[in-house]
């Protein structure tokens, strides 16, 4: 693992707890490894997780992309996300580097991606992918979400990219040292 990050989020929706944890990985390779190690080893993450469980009634799921980590790997901090439903992934894909794009010239300060589901249990479904900002401080992550509110981002991303989501759930984590 490159870095690991956790936080827990009461849902808002009536479905209880959420807990999320970022692990950043150089290759797929090393991250099915690790999975494969929890696979054999359940009782890992028993004392703080509960049991890891990837059949599809469980609440665990999987997302992940290949995305180069960010220079420095700091970014990571403070990480916006939103859980989406994808209804036209070739829309989707053709518009996300144009999104990435557009808010780093406008000045954003921060990672900005998307995730899919490799594995994913019904809890989060009809969830099949995550969209996110990271950020390496909470001041950066403040100021990209003023950019991304303009009128000017937000008239391109609800004409580019909102037509092709449906948004599940998302939320807003800030990680202290």
């Amino acid at each position: 693992m490159k870095n690991i990050r956790s936080a827990a989020k009461v849902r808002g929706d009536g479905n209880g707890e959420l807990t999320t944890v970022l692990v950043y990985y150089e290759t797929f390779e090393d991250m099915m490894f690790d999975i494969t190690l929890n696979a054999q080893n359940p009782d890992i993450f028993n004392s703080t997780y509960g049991e890891v469980n990837q059949d599809a009634r469980s609440d665990n799921f999987i997302m992940s992309n290949n995305s180069p980590m960010p220079q420095g790997g700091s970014a990571g901090q403070a990480v916006a996300y939103a859980f989406v439903e994808v209804t036209s992934g070739i829309n989707f894909l053709l518009n996300m580097p144009k999104f990435q794009e557009i808010m780093q010239e406008a000045g954003a300060k921060i990672v900005v991606d998307s995730m899919n589901c490799a594995m994913c249990g019904e809890s989060i479904l009809p969830a099949n992918a995550m969209v996110y900002f990271a950020a390496a401080n909470a001041q950066d992550m403040g100021e990209a979400m003023d950019i991304f509110s303009s009128n000017e981002i937000q008239r391109w991303f609800f004409a580019n990219m909102a037509p092709h989501v449906n948004v599940i759930d998302g939320g807003l984590n800030i990680y202290s040292n």
